[in-house]
């Protein structure tokens, strides 16, 4: 989505539905995905999608198809005033519609039409649909929504737009070949939202939720409004300056929010299990009962958005030994050994394990000794010791 303040009057407007579509050879049109859904409202972000979504990640032949439609409001009575300037300078004979690609390998750009058409209610509908062969999909498409000047427009003295001006835009849709994941793995979704403008959701100072409502994966959100953050986690052009610093801030940046992410879900994983074997059994959890108990079962009554987070981290769920063990354990059993612990030691000795020794187990199995490391390095701790001894030895003040 473009940004930024024009002389000359511009309307962005956010899409009323994005429909991701796919097709192998012969055969009809099936939806991946589409925006706003039942669990999604419209938003300012942009829309990404990814081919590793498609049937058999979209077998040699297959198209996709982004189907893009928005309104912009009429210029009635309460419009805001930049809709109001917007229509008057603007006449629909002055203006048509189209989908901008922008990306891919050859780094083309290019328009297609899109159909704009001004509705009796005084709104304008435009409505584009955009197609590709996947294997043409090399590197991240962008598709941008636009509507243009079809000529020279003069809107007030001094001020006016030529022929291909942008006037009005939509959120833009990005094709990735697959999902970029800041911590190193494919165990969730991550989608990035402005914190700052969903403050009754999230903290406009917090850097990630979890959402684990979701049906598939859990769903790590991160907050892009904090500065800087989203280019360093995501960029991966090796041309622009400073890069090799970029990406070791990244490594870093990475395995920071990989230790928070696990200090965050693993504990919930650890009590929905406890939760599941006290909902099987008939009386209260007892070392006894326990030994009637068919732990494969329950593990597999697990929601399956949390049970491929759980056998993934198995070994480091165990009360029993944690992340030292070395070898990897059956979620059963981590799933008994959890029961045991709250057996024998009682929900406040369960409580002690959940938020003291979980987490430290998660942050040994982790790594999270060495992203402290990685953050020292950054500060170029070899050239500025020396001087900061030499201040000590002599009693000066070190300037910050």
């Amino acid at each position: 989505m473009r940004r930024g303040a024009t002389a000359f009057p511009q309307i962005s407007n956010p899409a009323s539905e994005i429909r991701f579509e796919y097709r192998s050879t012969g055969n009809d049109w099936q939806t991946i995905s589409t925006i706003p859904n039942a669990v999604q409202e419209i938003s300012w972000d942009d829309w990404e999608v990814f081919l590793e979504d498609l049937p058999d990640q979209g077998g040699r032949g297959g198209e996709i198809r982004i189907s893009i439609e928005t309104r912009i409001p009429a210029n009635s009575k309460g419009a805001h005033e930049t809709v109001a300037l917007w229509h008057k300078s603007y006449k629909e004979i002055d203006i048509r519609s189209g989908i901008i690609e922008t990306g891919n390998a050859e780094r083309r750009r290019k328009m297609s039409a899109a159909t704009l058409k001004k509705l009796p209610d005084g709104e304008i509908s435009i409505s584009g649909e955009w197609v590709a062969r996947v294997d043409d999909l090399l590197k991240a498409v962008t598709i941008e929504t636009v509507v243009v000047a079809s000529r020279q427009i003069d809107i007030s003295p001094g001020v006016g737009v030529s022929p291909g001006t942008v006037v009005a835009t939509t959120n833009n849709v990005i094709v990735k070949t697959k999902r970029d994941v800041p911590p190193g793995n494919s165990l969730f979704d991550y989608k990035w939202v402005d914190f700052s403008e969903a403050t009754n959701v999230f903290s406009a100072r917090q850097l990630f939720a979890i959402v684990l409502e979701d049906a598939d994966r859990p769903t790590v959100v991160i907050n892009s409004s904090i500065k800087d953050l989203r280019t360093v986690l995501t960029v991966n052009d090796d041309s622009i300056a400073n890069f090799k610093s970029i990406v070791k801030a990244r490594m870093t940046l990475e395995k920071a929010l990989a230790v928070m992410i696990a200090e965050s879900i693993g504990p919930s994983i650890a009590m929905r299990l406890l939760e599941l074997a006290k909902e099987v059994s008939d009386d209260p959890l007892t070392l006894e009962i326990m030994e009637t108990l068919d732990f494969d079962e329950i593990v597999q009554s697990l929601e399956p958005n949390l049970l491929t987070v759980a056998e993934a981290w198995s070994s480091w769920l165990t009360p029993i030994g944690g992340s030292s063990k070395g070898s990897k354990q059956e979620l059963s059993a981590t799933c008994r050994e959890i029961c045991e612990i709250f057996v024998s030691k009682g929900m406040t000795g369960f409580q002690e394990f959940l938020h003291d020794q979980l987490p430290r187990q998660l942050r040994a199995a982790l790594g999270a000794e060495d992203f402290v490391s990685g953050i020292l390095g950054f500060a170029d701790i070899d050239n500025l010791l020396p001087g900061i001894e030499q201040s000590i030895d002599s009693g000066e003040e070190v300037d910050e």
